[in-house]
C-alpha cells in the first residue's frame, strides 16, 4: 500500500488515514516530538574540554574550553555554518604561560563584545576583550602592569560599563574597578572602591544603573549587608540592615522582575531567602522554608512567566525546586524530583543551572537521591503549564557506578535549542544540545484511528527512501489520546537508510477501558542526523494497523 491510501480492518472500529504533507497545526500538538540530545563537538578527544560560561553574540555561541593540550582558550559554535550543520572552532590563540594555558574565564557580554580574564606571560591575569565584528582579541585593561597580573574576577555589567574586583594579597586590600568600553585602554579604567584588611566585599549583580554588592565596609556598615552603588552619581549606600548578633547578608542570588534576591542569615531563622525592592527600599523575607534556626540555604534564582524559581531545602530536609510569586508573595514547592524518582521526602535532587527557555525551565537534577549532591544528575525540564510536571529529558550517561550521571551545567538558550556541558558514555565533558522540537523535520506522517473498544492496537509504519542518496536519522512514533495526552511512543535507534531502502517503526497502543472513545492520533517524525531539510515527497510511507487484543465493550 502506498502513501495517501486508507486501510480499514474488518471487525474493528479502526480507520487509519495517512497524510505526508501539510500537517495541520492542531494535529501537530498531539504530543511533543521525542527529546533529542546530540553531542555538538568533541574539542578534546583525549579527555574533557569542559566548555563553560556560555554567551551568545551575533548568533554565535562563545565559551571557554580546553583542547588536548589543556590550552584553555575562547571557543565558538556557529549553528548556521556549513549549511546548518554547525561549526565549532577556536577563537583566541593567546600565548600559553606554561602552566595550564591562558585559562580564559569570566566571559561577559557588553556592547556586542566579549570581555574575559586570561593569563599570559606578558600580562599575567588581566582583562581582555574579543570583538566578533572585527575578529580581534586585545588587552582591554592592564590593571597591574607587567607579568604579575591583577587577578580580576566577578565581572559584572551595570549601566553602560563593566565592573570587576581585584585583590592585593600582599597588602590584604580589595578594589572595585569600573571599565568604560567606549574609552578603551587605560583611559577607560577607574578605581571605585579600595578597602583595607578590616573590610571586604563581593560583586553581586547589576540592575539598570545600579551595581549591587555584598560587603562589610568600615565606616559604612556594622556587619555584612547588601550595598547599592549608583553608577551615575558614584553613591555607595547600604540598603539592608540585618541587626542582631551574627545576622548578615550571605550572598546575592540574582535579580528578577526589578528586585534583588539574596540569602541572609539570622539567629532566629538561619539561612533563608529575602528580596529587596529598590522601588520601596524594603527588604522582606521570601519564606522561612525551614522554620526555626535550621537553614534552607537557597541558591541562585531564575524567572519564568512572572514567577521566581530557586533550589532550597524544605521543611523535611530535601533540596528541591521552589516557586515564589512576587505579587502575592506566595511560596510553594514547584517540583519534588527526588520523591517522583522514588526517594523519601528528606532526599534531595539538588536542582542546578536553572534556565528558562520557551516557557519551560531546564535544570540539572539527580533522579537517584540516595547518591548525594550532583551524583547521577541528568537534564530535566519543568513545565509550569503541565500541572507543574518535572521530567528527565534523557539519560545521557548510562553508567552504573555510584557517581554516574552526565552532570549537565551551563544550560543556555541558542539556535532554538538548549546548549549545555555534559558527560556522555564515551567522551568526557563536552558540548551538547537538546532540541525541544527536532530542528529539521525531514518528513511527518499523520494518522488518526477511531477507537471505541478497550484493547491493544499495533501500528507499524514502513518508510522507503526516495531521495537518491543515503539518509541517516531516527524515526520517532507517538500516539496521543483524543484529549491530547500521550499514550505511548517509541524511538528508533539512529540508522542509515540507503537509496530505495526501507525501515520500519512499530508501537503498541494500549486502549484502556477508562479511555474515552474518539480519534487517536499518531505523529511520525524522521529527524536527520545532519539536520538536512527534506521534502515530503522524498519518502513513501506504508502503514499497517493490526489488532492484538481488541476487546468488545
Amino acid at each position: 500500500m502506498t502513501r495517501g491510501q486508507v486501510r480499514s480492518l474488518v471487525g474493528a472500529t479502526i480507520v487509519l488515514a495517512v497524510l505526508t504533507a501539510g500537517l495541520p497545526a492542531a494535529h501537530a500538538e498531539v504530543a511533543d516530538p521525542t527529546p533529542l540530545i546530540t553531542q555538538v563537538s568533541d574539542i578534546n578527544p583525549q579527555g574533557r574540554s569542559n566548555p563553560a560560561e556560555f554567551v551568545v553574540a551575533d548568533d554565535v555561541l562563545y565559551f571557554g574550553a580546553g583542547d588536548a593540550q589543556d590550552d584553555r582558550q575562547l571557543w565558538a559554535h556557529d549553528a548556521a555554518a556549513n549549511g546548518g550543520q554547525g561549526s565549532t572552532y577556536r577563537v583566541t590563540d593567546l600565548v600559553d604561560p606554561g602552566f595550564g594555558g591562558p585559562s580564559v574565564r569570566q566571559l561577559t557580554l557588553l556592547d556586542g563584545r566579549i570581555f574575559f580574564v586570561a593569563d599570559t606571560p606578558a600580562t599575567g591575569d588581566e582583562l581582555y576583550v574579543y570583538d566578533p565584528a572585527t575578529d580581534e582579541t586585545q588587552l582591554a585593561a592592564d590593571v597591574v602592569p607587567g607579568p604579575e597580573g591583577s587577578f580580576a574576577e566577578q565581572l559584572t555589567v551595570a549601566g553602560d560599563d563593566l565592573y570587576f574586583k581585584t585583590d592585593d594579597l600582599l597588602l590584604e586590600t580589595q578594589q572595585l574597578w569600573e571599565f568604560d568600553p567606549s574609552s578603551g585602554g587605560a583611559g577607560g579604567l577607574r578605581k571605585i572602591l579600595d578597602v583595607g584588611v578590616d573590610s571586604g566585599f563581593s560583586v553581586g549583580v547589576g540592575m539598570g544603573d545600579t551595581l549591587y554588592l555584598v560587603g562589610a565596609i568600615e565606616g559604612l556598615t556594622e556587619g555584612q549587608e547588601l550595598l547599592a552603588y549608583d553608577t551615575t552619581s558614584d553613591a555607595l549606600v547600604a540598603v539592608t540592615n540585618f541587626t542582631g548578633r551574627y545576622s548578615f547578608v550571605v550572598n546575592v542570588l540574582g535579580s528578577e522582575y526589578g528586585r534583588v534576591y539574596l540569602q541572609a542569615y539570622t539567629t532566629a531563622r538561619g539561612y533563608e531567602p529575602y528580596d529587596f525592592d529598590p522601588a520601596t527600599g524594603r527588604t522582606r523575607l521570601v519564606a522561612d522554608l525551614k522554620p526555626g534556626s535550621a537553614a534552607s540555604s537557597p541558591s541562585y534564582v531564575e524567572g519564568l512567566d512572572g514567577m521566581v524559581y530557586f533550589p532550597a531545602a524544605g521543611p523535611q530536609g530535601g533540596v528541591e525546586l521552589w516557586r515564589f510569586d512576587p505579587v502575592t508573595r506566595a511560596v510553594q514547592l514547584a517540583a519534588d524530583i527526588s520523591a517522583s524518582a522514588g526517594g523519601d521526602p528528606a532526599s534531595s535532587s539538588f536542582p542546578s543551572g536553572l534556565t528558562a527557555v520557551d516557557g519551560k525551565l531546564y535544570l540539572g537534577a539527580s533522579r537517584n537521591p540516595r547518591q548525594g549532591a550532583y551524583r547521577d544528575a541528568e537534564l530535566w525540564v519543568f513545565d509550569p503549564s503541565a500541572a507543574g510536571v518535572a521530567s528527565m529529558v534523557q539519560e545521557l550517561f548510562t553508567g552504573t557506578a555510584a557517581k554516574d550521571g552526565s552532570n549537565p551545567t551551563g544550560m543556555t538558550a541558542y539556535d532554538g535549542a538548549v546548549f549545555f556541558t555534559a558527560r556522555g558514555d564515551v567522551d568526557g565533558y563536552e558540548l551538547y544540545r537538546y532540541d525541544q522540537r527536532p530542528h529539521e523535520l525531514a518528513a511527518v506522517l499523520y494518522a488518526g484511528a477511531e477507537v471505541s473498544a478497550p484493547g491493544t492496537v499495533k501500528v507499524t509504519v514502513y518508510l522507503r527512501n526516495n531521495t537518491g542518496s543515503a539518509v541517516s536519522g531516527r524515526l520517532l512514533l507517538q500516539v496521543g489520546r483524543p484529549d491530547g495526552t500521550l499514550v505511548t511512543r517509541t524511538v528508533g535507534t539512529e540508522q542509515q537508510i540507503p537509496p530505495g531502502g526501507t525501515r520500519t517503526v512499530t508501537v503498541n497502543v494500549p486502549i484502556g477501558a477508562d479511555d474515552a472513545p474518539g480519534r487517536y492520533e499518531a505523529l511520525l517524525t524522521l529527524v536527520t542526523a545532519d539536520r538536512r531539510t527534506l521534502a515530503a515527497d522524498d519518502f513513501v510511507f506504508d502503514v499497517v494497523v493490526r489488532k492484538l487484543s481488541l476487546l468488545t465493550p
